[in-house]
C-alpha cells in the first residue's frame, strides 16, 4: 500500500501498480486512515476490473456462490442448476 502527501499538500494520494497498470490519484481527504481505505477500495476496483467483475458489491458475489449449497445432517449437498 502506498499513500503519501505531496509537499505543501493537505490531502493524501494513493499510488500503486496492479497487472502492469499504474493507479494514482487523490484520496480527497486529510485523514491518513481514510486515505488508506480509499486506496483499498481502488485496489478492489482494479482487481474486479481484471477479473471481469462489474459489480462493486463484493458480498453479492459471495452470496451468489453460496446460493446453491444447502446443509443436510452435518454435510453439504450442492444443488447446481444446469
Amino acid at each position: 500500500m502506498s499513500t503519501f502527501r505531496f509537499p505543501n499538500s493537505k490531502v493524501w494520494w494513493y499510488d500503486f501498480q496492479f497487472n502492469r497498470k499504474r493507479y494514482r490519484g487523490s484520496t480527497k481527504t486529510r485523514s491518513r486512515t481514510l486515505a488508506r481505505e480509499v486506496e483499498r477500495a481502488k485496489r478492489r476496483e482494479a482487481e474486479d476490473e481484471a477479473n471481469g467483475d462489474n459489480s462493486s458489491d463484493r458480498t453479492q458475489g459471495v452470496y451468489a456462490g453460496c446460493r446453491g449449497i444447502s446443509l443436510k445432517e452435518g454435510s453439504y449437498a450442492a444443488t447446481q442448476k444446469s
